[in-house]
């Protein structure tokens, strides 16, 4: 934390509490000639208690989807939706603040797809797009095109191209933060959201591969490469001691994905997964090269025990990054969970996570930049009813 007397910082551990909740409804109606309609929202809230600053959000969702077939070859699925989100911030500090401190947004949406089946059961196209109006860059478009060929019964290739964007948060806009106090003055260096922000653009790129060489084995290979304008990063001004966020950066990823799923036996299931990425940043700092890991594996286990128990264990790995300059080192996480499913639509869990460490470091703190964020060992139960 930074003050303005002297020591002038201070490193301590976070103090902080978090309380969150939330609610959920959802309606699924099946229609006659293959349609269908969906109803969902939910109401979220989080209230967080920081030695920094104490933040609450409260976040109300709606939406609506409906998806019928005209005629023989195409499926049609649209849907609208609506977001109400209130952040509300005080006792803040030095350290961080927000201004102002409180703010209502708003986000509308549309979508519409199609799916054309061009050669029944052979090659079909999915085309669509979506539509949105947000408080923070207005109206925003994204559309997407996608092809799947099936060769044989067991074999498909896919690709797509698509645009979609990030809309500028809070945080991009209103957030100041404290990086340095300078004594004997003292002179504090900040940065500032600026409320410029744009809209980060995504065109991306994919082409895939399935195959199922034997029953029970299922192989997927995925190539990507993804081109983002305008990202969000740190950028210096003729004052030395002003930093600003601006849409400055532009980054290009290109990566590899390689899952399998074994089923050995009909009551034991395996799934493993790899992903290799890699990315060059053009302005900015630079730090965007490093948000996400090089490599990531994982494999999970998942067991019938009994008709009605279900035994599940899962490892993961991931290489070490750097998140708000924060340099996060290589972990590995072992997970595992029991289900317990007494009736068709009730279900008992009890998960365990992070079994190995005591906890290990993730990233940063998304309120502070540079501050270590450790996922601790954790047991939770959770109860499901489906009515």
């Amino acid at each position: 934390q930074f003050s303005l007397t002297a020591p002038f910082s201070v490193t301590r551990p976070g103090d902080g509490t978090s309380r969150a909740g939330h609610v959920l409804f959802r309606v699924e109606k099946e229609l006659d000639r293959g349609a269908g309609v969906m109803i969902q929202g939910y109401y979220d809230r989080a209230d967080r208690t920081h030695d920094v600053i104490d933040i609450r959000r409260e976040t109300f969702d709606f939406e609506l989807r409906h998806h019928f077939p005209i005629g023989d070859r195409n499926e049609l699925i649209w849907g609208a939706g609506y977001r109400h989100r209130s952040d509300d911030t005080s006792n803040p500090s030095l350290t961080l603040n927000f201004a102002p401190p409180d703010r209502r947004a708003d986000k509308v949406s549309a979508f519409v797809q199609n799916t054309f089946r061009a050669i029944p059961d052979r090659l079909e196209f999915m085309v669509g797009t979506k539509l949105e109006y947000n408080d923070y860059s207005g109206f925003e478009f994204q559309p997407g095109i996608r092809a799947a060929w099936y060769p044989t019964a067991s074999q498909t290739v896919w690709a797509s191209f698509s645009r979609a964007v990030r809309t500028p948060a809070r945080t991009d806009q209103d957030v100041v933060v404290t990086v340095a106090v300078i004594p004997p003055v003292p002179l504090t260096a900040q940065l500032f959201g600026t409320n410029g922000a744009e809209s980060e653009e995504l065109l991306s790129a994919e082409i895939g591969y399935r195959v199922q060489p034997r029953k029970g084995l299922i192989v997927d290979v995925a190539g990507y490469f993804n081109r983002f304008d305008d990202f969000i990063t740190t950028v210096t001004s003729p004052n030395p001691l002003v930093l600003t966020l601006e849409n400055d950066a532009d980054l290009r990823v290109y990566g590899a994905e390689l899952s399998v799923t074994w089923q050995p036996t009909e009551w034991w299931q395996w799934v493993g997964s790899y992903q290799w990425y890699k990315a060059n940043a053009h302005g900015g700092d630079g730090s965007t090269e490093r948000l996400t890991p090089e490599n990531v594996a994982h494999v999970r286990s998942l067991m019938n025990v009994t008709d009605d128990v279900e035994w599940n264990v899962a490892a993961y790995y991931s290489d070490p990054k750097n998140d708000r300059g924060f340099q996060v080192p290589s972990y590995v996480r072992l997970d595992a969970g029991v289900v317990w499913r007494p009736c068709e639509n009730v279900e008992l869990s009890l998960w365990g996570q992070n079994l190995t460490d005591p906890a290990h470091t993730e990233g940063a703190d998304s309120f502070v930049i540079g501050r270590q964020l450790d996922v601790p060992r954790s047991i939770y139960a959770q109860f499901s009813i489906r009515f």
